[in-house]
């Protein structure tokens, strides 16, 4: 972007300096020597000012399309702090996840031994309850 702003400074420079070499020569021709000389600095100095004021609000528009650092880094650190909490939140729902999962896999088992004979009988000959 720097880049194109400085090509096009200087292609702006250089057509400037031939217009302006064609007005003098065209005041010249119509006014004089004398009066071309007088007339020129003058026209010279406008276009000069307005090029001075059309460059400044161009740094504005541009500095105001930009991210200061300040802006960068605190919307860097808002991103960490989301990310962080979004790691916490998920770490805690996944703790609840395990442990319904705890929950289910006992249940289950109580209910493999209770409706299950086979399963009561090995139990049982385990502890030697039953021969």
């Amino acid at each position: 972007m720097i880049l194109f702003i400085v090509e096009l400074n200087n292609y702006a420079y250089n057509r400037f300096m031939a217009l302006t070499a064609e007005a003098y020569e065209l005041l010249e021709r119509e006014f004089g020597r004398e009066k071309a000389k007088k007339i020129l600095p003058i026209i010279e100095n406008i276009i000069e000012e307005e090029r001075r004021v059309i460059k400044s609000h161009v740094k504005e528009d541009i500095r105001d399309e930009l991210l200061t650092k300040g802006e960068f880094y605190s919307e860097i650190k808002r991103l960490d702090e989301k990310i962080e909490s979004t790691k916490v939140e998920l770490k805690t729902e996944m703790y609840y996840e395990f442990k319904m999962l705890r929950f289910m896999i006992i249940g289950l088992a109580i209910l493999e031994i209770i409706f299950n004979k086979n399963t009561m009988e090995f139990i049982f000959k385990m502890f030697g309850i039953l021969k």
